[in-house]
């Protein structure tokens, strides 16, 4: 279905904190409760298009709002081990090819999307209006894939909040 990913990455404790963009460390692409050395598949487009992004949502925004990522690279043993704890991911999910996230923007820091559509309140359109611009930011870097809106929080490791899912396989698709 998919070609697998070219090179896994090592992370540890020393470098889950070197910087793969200006704006991010390599441990926010790594699963949080692995812990200890690991390895994870990277692809630099996900970078890239997630530096892009964070310029996208400061120029359309009135205050810093960094790009957060609430979930990047899972590992299929990762993958079985959430299936376990009913949180379902598709068997070849883009998540384990490395050019997948699930992100908000964060200006406050508190892990949650913020009101970026200016209504006032934190809701799934707040996702939406995130959605659009990764819809954008895809097309003027011509790095396509899926975008998906999490209304509501599907994984218990993730924070309570609406969320994008992006991932860069190629084709454009929208859930």
């Amino acid at each position: 279905m998919y070609r697998p990913p070219e090179w896994l990455i090592e992370v540890t404790t020393q470098t889950a904190q070197l910087k793969v963009s200006p704006s991010f460390r390599l441990g926010e692409f790594a699963p949080a409760d692995e812990g200890g050395r690991h390895f994870i598949a990277l692809d630099p487009r996900l970078v890239q298009f997630l530096e892009a992004l964070r310029v996208a949502v400061q120029a359309e925004s009135d205050k810093e709002r960094p790009i957060r990522i609430l979930r990047a690279y899972i590992s299929p043993a990762q993958r079985k081990r959430l299936e376990k704890a009913g949180v379902i991911y598709a068997e070849f999910s883009r998540y384990q090819y490395g050019d997948a996230a699930a992100i908000v923007a964060d200006g406050d820091g508190d892990g949650r999307i913020d009101d970026l559509d200016g209504d006032g309140a934190i809701t799934s359109r707040d996702a939406d209006w995130l959605a659009d611009l990764c819809a954008e930011t895809q097309s003027k870097l011509q790095m396509f894939g899926g975008i998906g809106v999490a209304r509501s929080r599907k994984d218990p490791a993730l924070p309570d909040t609406p969320y994008v899912d992006i991932d860069l396989r190629g084709v454009q698709q929208r859930w």
